[in-house]
């Protein structure tokens, strides 16, 4: 990777790949853990797009994947559970 490329991380992943070289896969992760993180920090699609640079198509695609790959992953992980309660907000409770 080139020095541009580290350029455009941030300051904590700077520090974890600082001793090595990454590669274009690495990086790659690295992008989608950023731009997932905005979106959880509940920045706007918008303001995400800008922030990282990229179209709010591009952000748009990144969250219908992220939010395939959650929901494949709460079914899969979320199976015969020993629930005697379940909390939910009030707005869901007229449903």
């Amino acid at each position: 990777m080139t020095n541009g490329v580290r350029n455009k991380l941030t300051p904590l992943y700077l520090k974890f790949f600082a001793a090595r070289t990454i590669t274009e896969c690495e990086y790659q992760a690295i992008k989608l853990a950023d731009h997932t993180h905005l979106l959880v920090e509940g920045n706007s699609m918008r303001a995400t797009s800008r922030l990282a640079d990229c179209s709010i198509n591009t952000e748009t695609k990144l969250l219908v994947d992220v939010g395939a790959a959650c929901s494949e992953y709460q079914d899969k992980a979320m199976r015969n559970l020993t629930c005697k309660r379940i909390r939910r907000p009030p707005i869901l409770s007229s449903t």
